[in-house]
């Protein structure tokens, strides 16, 4: 098992820990945003020595509420990967895994586990693919959808065909 083989399923392990710290960081963005930034503009010195001018309350929250929406997403898709990956194994097996990732060992379960990271990968990378499709693809249409479309356009021509006949059959009047 190579180097990057193994940093992989470390990582993989590590989701939980990257978890709580995300965690801990959507507990304080609004702290974090007021150290940085100032409602009332001029109070702060930066680096520079420049004045920070201020921000409207508006964007603040704006701002704010980006940020936690960002770390939310971040935490919710690295839950889903987690979750996707455990699903293979029980906790025997990952207390296992975890031995033998920190002991440098190849063994059947940390190949298992490799084999199985690609294939949730493979799996998350399909799914993203698919609703990316599914949002550029124009809805297609059904047969009957199809069938009534073709129906509407025949009678528009009609109509115009009979309108056209009609303002002929008035000019001949008119003369």
């Amino acid at each position: 098992m190579d180097t990057e083989q193994r940093a992989t399923i470390k990582n993989m392990l590590a989701i939980p820990n990257l978890i709580t710290a995300y965690t801990d960081k959507l507990n304080n963005v609004s702290e974090m945003f007021f150290l940085t930034h100032s409602l009332i503009g001029g109070m702060m010195i930066d680096d520079l020595n420049v004045y920070t001018r201020s921000i409207d309350p508006y964007s603040a929250a704006v701002l704010i509420e980006t940020e936690e929406r960002i770390i939310r997403t971040r935490i919710e898709r690295l839950n889903k990967r987690y979750n996707l990956f455990t699903d293979e194994f029980t906790t025997e097996e990952l207390n296992a895994l975890r031995r033998a990732v920190n002991e440098n060992e190849d063994t059947l379960i940390i190949q298992r586990a490799y084999e199985w990271i690609q294939e949730v990968d493979c799996y998350l990378t399909a799914r993203k693919e698919a609703i990316k499709q599914k949002r550029e693809k124009p809805k297609g249409l059904s047969f009957l959808e199809e069938d009534s479309m073709q129906q509407k356009r025949e009678q528009l021509r009609e109509i115009s065909f009979l309108d056209e006949e009609f303002e002929n059959m008035m000019r001949g009047v008119a003369i």
